[in-house]
């Protein structure tokens, strides 16, 4: 009868209302469930599929939520089935998800929320900007191995990079711009080597590199350490050079199996380090440049069990800086530069250095608060070294000690040229005249004598000695 009242599942409906099929209601609300054939890290836009437990109408692409992404291309398979192509917009988590209430079945039902579907992008990206055409970009090196890579350039180019390569890759613009680079399958990439000023990058882009031992990066952008803490990289050399956003704590990279570690600190950032971090790592190749403020401490006990043929150390601004020579005594150093003009506990003792003959570099510049010791016969064993820089608050007897036991020396002398720096630190004069003088007895006479060879001793004469 009309007007007749139907109770059903503790809902009452009136007889032709539009909750029935046919004139009435199931009361049963449409499921969606979101999936993709794609792997769970993805570098490229990939599709989705929403699969409704019935027919639903008005079921549209702005319907899907994507965080980190958007959705297009969106496809109506049949009135159950839709699909969307969903392009990542960063690195890192692509989550995918239909809201209730979005659409309806035939009775009018609303959906319920579906699942989330999630994925991780993996691309690694860069930017290029360039300040006229014809400009050209080059990737100093990216290894990818057991297959292949693509860069492309953001401008519609393509690269090809092959599995092992070693060179460069480079790409020339035809307009003044700024373009968006990625680089597909980051996951095989061992190595990574960026130094054009003209790109930038931010590294949450390299956590997908997950294989590299190789990370070299010299130019702008967005740095922070935390984002290559999981890498298994033997080499890692940073340059801060340009003004950007960066933080390094050595704490990320205290797990590393290092065998060479550059880091260079020339703008302002949000830097720690404490040399106690690398202190199990097997270094052979050690250089820290430090010239912006930052919570840094370094001691040389941290690196005494390393075999290092090459240490440099520029520690320009305070810190917590202990060095003692008795630490590196037994590494066959070729390069031994150590700058720290700053308060410390500095002890050095020549004796430490004696008789190498495979330095080619001594550069030792000490706050004058250090203990410095001196022995004219340890200065006469570096044939091989076209560099010397010693200032330290030297007395005059210490700068007549190094002159003359270099001249002791000069015979085996076995390179041509080279410097000789005495002069800086508060060290003394050394004593004499600047003259010639077979054999030299004096300190100026000495360094004269290594300069010209009046008395014939050597070929491989110094260029220049230098003192106060």
């Amino acid at each position: 009868m009309p007007g007749h009242l139907l109770k059903q599942s503790g809902s009452i409906y009136g007889r032709g209302s539009p909750g029935l099929a046919g004139g009435g209601g199931d009361g049963i609300s449409p499921a969606c469930v979101v999936s993709s054939a794609s792997s769970a890290n993805v570098e490229l836009p990939y599709s989705v599929t929403f699969t409704f437990s019935e027919d639903v109408t008005g079921f549209a692409v702005g319907d899907i939520t994507v965080g980190n992404g958007t959705a297009g291309t969106f496809a109506t398979v049949s009135a159950s089935v839709y699909t969307a192509t969903i392009t990542p917009t960063a690195p890192g988590a692509v989550t995918v998800q239909v809201a209730a209430g979005v659409c309806t079945d035939l009775a009018g039902n609303a959906n319920t929320a579906s699942n989330v579907l999630s994925r991780t992008y993996v691309t690694l990206q860069l930017t290029a900007t360039t300040a006229a055409p014809g400009a050209t970009v080059t990737l100093q090196r990216i290894t990818p191995t057991g297959a292949g890579v693509v860069v492309n350039w953001g401008d519609t180019s393509t690269s090809n990079i092959a599995n092992g390569n070693t060179g460069t890759t480079t790409h020339v613009y035809a307009s003044a711009g700024t373009y968006a680079i990625t680089i597909t399958n980051p996951v095989i990439l061992t190595y990574i080597d960026l130094r054009d000023a003209q790109l930038s990058i931010n590294s949450a882009t390299l956590v997908s590199c997950t294989a590299l031992t190789g990370l070299r990066v010299e130019i702008s952008g967005t740095f922070n350490s935390t984002h290559i803490s999981a890498m298994p990289l033997t080499l890692l050399s940073i340059v801060w050079g340009v003004a950007g956003t960066y933080t390094f704590n050595s704490t990320h990279i205290s797990a590393m199996p290092l065998t060479n570690l550059t880091l260079n600190i020339y703008v302002a950032g949000t830097y720690t380090f404490n040399s106690t971090h690398i202190s199990a790592m097997a270094l052979t190749n050690l250089t820290l440049n430090i010239y912006v403020a930052g919570t840094y401490t370094f001691n040389s006990t941290h690196i005494s069990a390393m075999a290092l043929i090459s240490l440099s150390a520029t520690m320009a601004v305070a810190g917590t800086y202990t060095f003692n020579s008795t630490h590196i005594s037994a590494m066959a150093l070729i390069l031994l530069y150590l700058n720290l003009p700053v308060i410390g506990t500095y002890t050095f003792d020549s004796a430490h250095v004696v008789a190498s003959t495979t330095i080619t570099n001594i550069t030792v510049v000490l706050h004058a608060t250090n203990t410095f010791s001196v022995a004219q016969a340890d200065w006469a064993g570096f044939p091989a070294c076209n560099t010397i820089r010693v200032e330290a608050a030297l007395t005059q007897t210490e700068v007549n000690d190094i002159l003359l036991g270099l001249y002791a020396g000069f015979a085996t002398k076995t390179v041509t040229g080279g410097t000789i720096d005495l002069l800086g630190q508060s060290n003394a004069a050394p004593s004499g005249v600047l003259q010639a003088q077979c054999p030299p007895t004096t300190g100026y006479e000495a360094a004269y004598e290594l300069v010209n060879d009046s008395c014939g001793v050597s070929t491989k004469h110094w260029v220049s000695v230098t003192t106060a």
